[in-house]
């Protein structure tokens, strides 16, 4: 109480926006977790196989993909995104 009257306005505006800010970081976060309980929730619901047995951002080991991994990833992203195959061999 007693920083509050002794603060001059140009001081006590700063503070002001300082909690603004801080108070919009926290609403930021709170609807950041919201959408992400909401995506587990939708695969649980949809897909419920496909759930994770972790959370999305638990570091875990990961190993390198073989050609056969990566060629299907690549053919999906490719189908996804409206894409077609020459799948005729070139000979070298």
């Amino acid at each position: 109480m007693e920083d509050y009257w002794g603060l001059y306005p140009v001081s006590f505006k700063k503070y002001v926006e300082a909690y603004r800010l801080n108070r919009e970081d926290e609403v930021k976060e709170k609807d950041y977790l919201n959408w992400l309980t909401g995506r587990y929730i939708l695969i649980a619901f949809n897909s419920p196989k496909k759930y994770p047995d972790k959370p999305f951002f638990e570091k875990s080991e990961q190993r390198a993909m073989t050609s056969e991994e990566m060629e299907a990833r690549v053919r999906n992203i490719n189908t996804l995104l409206g894409g077609k195959f020459n799948d005729k061999k070139k000979d070298k």
